[in-house]
């Protein structure tokens, strides 16, 4: 109980930074009445099966709103995606960079 309410204690005091997307590294509502923030690596397995659900999510509630944080914890591939994915948001491009590469499957140096 007490890590639990620790770590409430931090998404609290952190929750306005945590749901500030990095450029354009969201989607949905701008002002969305929920915000779900998403961590993630490329490499997961996990995350990219997730990435359809959260798609219809986004389709099927017009109030959403969902921001990508990048958690790179899989190897230095993951890393390199990372920063690359960092790079498509600062060009606005986030969202077709973010599905291509799931889309491709784990990431390589390739």
């Amino acid at each position: 109980r007490l890590q639990q309410r620790e770590s409430a204690d931090v998404v609290r005091r952190y929750r306005a930074d945590l749901e500030r997307p990095y450029h354009s590294a969201w989607a949905g509502a701008a002002d969305g009445d929920v915000v779900l923030v998403e961590f993630f690596d490329y490499a997961c397995g996990f995350c990219r099966t997730s990435n359809s659900d959260v798609d219809r999510l986004l389709r099927e509630d017009p109030r959403l709103k969902v921001v990508w944080r990048e958690l790179p914890v899989l190897g230095p591939d993951s890393e390199q995606a990372a920063i690359a994915s960092l790079a498509a948001a600062e060009a606005g491009k986030f969202v077709p960079f973010h599905e291509a590469l799931f889309e491709a499957g784990r990431p390589t140096p390739a």
